[in-house]
């Protein structure tokens, strides 16, 4: 059987992308192994999630830890589009920093590893995100929106398992990436 990649929308411009306000997340290839597998095991372009905090400056949980980095400006797609207050944005941001130096697991990845040959033991890997210990990158940028009233995935029963393709699917569908 053949997956059709999930792609970027066409008309979106991927280079020299200005920053967006803070408190937007955003997705990306991502860049190693790790962001390999996400891609593959999705079926996705995006392989990783970061959020913008202003200053040019992204909160991304990627191994060891959550850390602070220089904001990407090619190959990135924002959700500019996504309806917030400034207050929802000021809190997104203060989540954001608050969750700085968290350790990250890794536990997952095997597991979606594992279901890229479809391995039985990944038939409901759901259930280890019910735990904050499991968040990835996309979960962080959920976190940060849940905090401020702005959960993407209100009616999630697990509302920390969130791949970057599935922000990539609502962004899309909510037409949050506009104006690159």
């Amino acid at each position: 059987m053949t997956t059709t990649r999930q792609m970027p929308p066409k008309d979106i411009n991927l280079t020299n992308v200005p920053f967006p306000q803070p408190g937007t997340w955003g997705v990306c290839p991502g860049v190693g192994p790790i962001a390999a597998i996400i891609r593959h095991a999705t079926a996705s372009w995006a392989g990783h999630a970061v959020m913008y905090v202003g200053k040019g400056q992204i909160v991304q949980a990627t191994w060891p830890k959550v850390k602070l980095s220089a904001a990407p400006t090619n190959n990135i797609l924002w959700a500019t589009g996504q309806p917030l207050t400034d207050n929802q944005r000021a809190v997104i941001c203060m989540r954001a920093s608050q969750l700085l130096g968290d350790g990250y697991d890794w536990i997952i990845y095997p597991f979606l590893l594992a279901a890229i040959f479809d391995a039985a033991i990944t038939k409901d890997v759901s259930r280890l995100f019910h735990s904050d210990k499991w968040r990835d990158c996309s979960g962080l940028c959920e976190d940060c929106d849940n905090v401020a009233g702005a959960s993407m995935f209100p009616d999630s029963i697990y509302p920390d398992f969130v791949t970057p393709a599935m922000l990539m699917n609502l962004g899309a569908q909510k037409g949050w990436f506009q104006g690159q």
